[in-house]
């Protein structure tokens, strides 16, 4: 047994820390830009996702929009693949130039209807991060099977850091401030 072979839990553990830093980065400050500095993606993406329901009324003559509370009910699979009247089809709700694809946003809005979460944008960005967390963690995996777990960390590593260029990409701003504070 070589001394790469004794100590490779090492890297396992190595990776543990990239994985909490990484999401450290991508879970603290989602409300960065304060309702401001949106991007025109996500700022499409949230009046989207304000217009989705999942709930559907009791009576169907009444939109959901105007059923009373007691009336209101969760949507049925069989009424989300109902495309022509389910509430989760952005086409239904007035956005027939939609080009994205409709489960990361049924995901989102079911969550944020099932927490009572108003604020879709911010746990839209949080269901982004635990996607992106997610792939960082497949990456480990593949790696690790192509290569070795050094290489593996390596590659952890360097997806885990590119957070960075993904906010200035997206227009956040730089220092943990906003531009009034500059």
């Amino acid at each position: 047994m070589n001394h790469r072979e004794k100590y490779s839990w090492l890297y396992d553990v190595l990776f543990l820390l990239v994985l909490v830093l990484a999401g450290y980065l991508r879970l603290t400050g989602v409300n960065w830009g304060e309702g401001q500095h949106q991007h025109p993606d996500e700022n499409f993406l949230a009046g989207v996702l304000g217009s989705l329901q999942a709930h559907k009324c009791a009576d169907a003559a009444i939109p959901v929009e105007a059923c009373p509370p007691e009336q209101k009910q969760w949507m049925g699979i069989g009424d989300y693949f109902n495309s022509k009247t389910s509430t989760l089809n952005p086409y239904n709700r007035g956005f027939s130039f939609f080009v994205y694809g409709n489960l990361p946003m049924t995901i989102v809005r079911v969550a944020a209807e099932a927490s009572n979460q108003l604020d879709v944008k911010t746990i839209g960005r949080q269901f982004s991060a635990l996607a992106d967390l997610f792939t960082i963690l497949i990456l480990y995996f593949i790696v690790a099977r192509l290569y070795d777990r050094r290489v593996a960390l390596l590659a952890s590593r360097f997806s885990a850091s590119r957070l960075m260029r993904k906010k200035a990409m997206r227009g956040a701003p730089r220092g943990g401030h906003t531009d009034a504070q500059r």
